[in-house]
């Protein structure tokens, strides 16, 4: 049934892009404010609806189908948007709804005025562990932590054996050289020994026949093995078991998330709070 009350003017779409795909438009702005494209019950999408809907760089040819998806979206919005006007309690106050929403966007707008304006967003060594030693027990590891050099290369890469070279060298120059061939060959690589990963982060591309457990659980380990696809390399610096605290780098930047959190909070609190006894004082507000 729903049929008999959808109606696309398709005489209106074909001018729509034929016109808009020569780039000419009705030379009367009336006309164009008359040129109906599609209707939904009492809904109605005119052409000048359209009006800046085009990306800046778009070719012409594609003007029609850009607007015909335009059209599309619009009937299945349209539909939706009247099954639910039929559908919703009567007894719910959209008017009141939209008043609140109005108030809640305001309000969030202007506290990120204030947070912007007044948050102290600096957060000093000190204050991350104090953080740390307050909540490190809240943040056991679930799986171990390892600090590790890993590489996963494709045995058909150029030059793949100057790898072996580079990675056993305490040379600056082969370390970089090592970090730009991994750049443009390997599929996967963690180079920085300051990082610290969740073991299953690494073991996850490893084949287990090469690399069993055993191999991954002593700091030192140093290995390297191949299979018909790729080459691995992994040296394990340095092991957190699970369920032990994690080291404070590896905490630092939720903590960082925290703190600045808890400052936001306690920023536009006190802020609501001048605010309100401001006004008290000066008898702006009033309370029955």
């Amino acid at each position: 049934m729903i049929k008999r009350y959808i109606s696309i003017a398709w005489s209106g779409l074909i001018w729509l892009g034929l016109c808009f795909a020569c780039d000419q438009m009705p030379s009367s702005p009336s006309e164009e404010k008359k040129q109906v494209l599609a209707k939904v019950y009492n809904k109605q999408l005119f052409a000048e609806d359209l009006e800046g809907i085009l990306p800046e760089s778009y070719k012409a040819e594609d003007s029609t189908m850009i607007y015909n998806a335009y059209i599309e979206n619009w009937l299945r919005d349209a539909v939706l948007m009247h099954e639910a006007e039929q559908k919703i309690s009567k007894n719910i106050d959209i008017d009141q709804l939209v008043k609140d929403y109005r108030s809640t966007l305001i309000l969030h707008n202007y506290e990120e005025i204030i947070v912007k304006s007044q948050l102290d967003s600096v957060i000093s060594q000190q204050e991350i562990q104090s953080f740390y030693e307050s909540n490190k027990d809240n943040y056991h590891l679930k799986s171990p932590l390892v600090r590790a050099n890993f590489m996963k290369i494709p045995l058909n890469s150029n030059e793949i054996e100057v790898v072996d070279k580079w990675i056993a060298s305490e040379d600056m120059d082969d370390k970089v050289n090592l970090i730009e061939y991994c750049g443009i060959y390997a599929e996967v690589y963690y180079l920085n020994n300051e990082e610290w990963h969740e073991i299953d982060k690494i073991t996850r591309h490893l084949p287990t026949n090469l690399f069993p457990n055993s191999t991954l659980s002593q700091a030192g380990a140093n290995i390297s093995r191949q299979d018909d696809r790729y080459k691995y390399y992994l040296r394990i610096l340095e092991i957190i078991p699970k369920n032990e605290a994690p080291p404070i780098d590896y905490i630092e930047k939720k903590a960082r998330q925290v703190i600045l959190q808890r400052r936001k909070s306690k920023l536009l609190e006190e802020h609501r709070e001048n605010l309100y006894d401001k006004e008290i004082k000066n008898v702006k507000v009033f309370s029955q």
